[in-house]
């Protein structure tokens, strides 16, 4: 998920300081935040205040980053369909409802959304797998064989202990010629000169 939490809209940004920082984001996709400030969320109950929110231009929506909110106090919990923060003392101050592979977070006026899913790397799962092949683990994404899997695997992904492992010396070719009589072929050692003086 979001290690910051992002804003794509200005208006939501108090205390706002200029700053330029590169964000990644999935896909390796880079854009760069060019400032920074607190937004303050409201809900039916509680009022939430979000401190270090950069402002990132271009961004389709706002993310509430889930290790910066537990770093706050705050606790977030998770289940199959829904997620939802606490304060400290327990109290639900905001719920989400799950969309695709992301949690829709809804207040008075804004939607941000919080994620816990990234999209997986393909030789951590390659090694989970007990270093399945590539093409295999192609169609287990490409036809969501496994459940909440999703991968990017390049074309030119490699793992060099599997490339290691398949190394082998090649066989001997079997000789074209072999001898018909005794002495009609000789192997020798040559090597030399050898001063010592020997029997024979």
């Amino acid at each position: 998920g979001a290690s910051s939490h992002l804003c794509c809209n200005r208006n939501m940004l108090d205390k706002f300081e200029t700053c330029e920082e590169s964000i990644m984001l999935a896909g390796d996709n880079k854009m760069t935040a060019t400032g920074k400030g607190v937004v303050r969320l409201k809900t039916k109950k509680f009022d939430v205040t979000l401190v270090d929110v950069l402002f990132v231009p271009g961004l389709q929506c706002n993310f509430i980053s889930v290790s910066k909110a537990v770093s706050s106090g705050y606790i977030v919990e998770f289940k199959q369909e829904t997620a939802k923060i606490m304060d400290k003392h327990g109290s639900i101050i905001l719920s989400a409802s799950k969309v695709s592979d992301l949690y829709l977070l809804e207040t008075n006026k804004n939607k941000l959304y919080f994620s816990r899913k990234t999209i997986d790397d393909a030789m951590k799962w390659h090694k989970r797998l007990g270093h399945l092949n590539f093409e295999s683990l192609r169609e287990l994404n490409n036809k969501n064989m496994v459940l909440g899997l999703k991968l990017k695997l390049s074309a030119d992904v490699k793992c060099t202990l599997c490339i290691s492992s398949k190394c082998s010396q090649r066989p001997y070719r079997s000789a074209q010629n072999s001898a018909a009589e005794v002495l009609r072929v000789v192997y020798t050692n040559v090597c030399g000169p050898i001063n010592k003086t020997s029997i024979g």
